[in-house]
């Protein structure tokens, strides 16, 4: 795994805490999660948000719900701005999305969790 000390401490400690939360609450459900975006590229600014892509095997509107929760919790306490894109695992690897320009960036830059 790639380190995450591009992150400052409080960003660290809050994502490592939301993987772990996510993982706890849909446990095999979840595929992949991915620190990705300006923070993974050691390109963020003070504004920087912490991107995450979360990928499941099946993704419904209630596990959106909880996830947005989960990432609110931790953005609250730890004064962080963690955003979440969901796939489901199907759609994570369809050639179309594979292939895009934002499908290989992730998979090229990002930081498995």
């Amino acid at each position: 795994m790639k380190s995450l000390s591009m992150l400052k401490s409080e960003e660290r400690v809050a994502v490592l805490e939301f993987a772990k939360l996510i993982r706890e609450r849909f446990g095999s459900t979840i595929k992949e999660i991915i620190l990705f975006g300006s923070k993974a590229r050691k390109e963020s600014g003070k504004e920087s948000d912490i991107d995450i892509l979360i990928v499941l095997s099946e993704v419904s509107w209630e596990i959106k719900k909880t996830i947005s929760e989960l990432a609110a919790e931790e953005n609250l306490k730890h004064d962080v701005l963690i955003t979440t894109i969901r796939y489901d695992a199907a759609a994570w690897e369809n050639p179309v999305i594979k292939t895009s320009p934002f499908g290989r960036a992730v998979r090229r830059e990002g930081i498995w969790l």
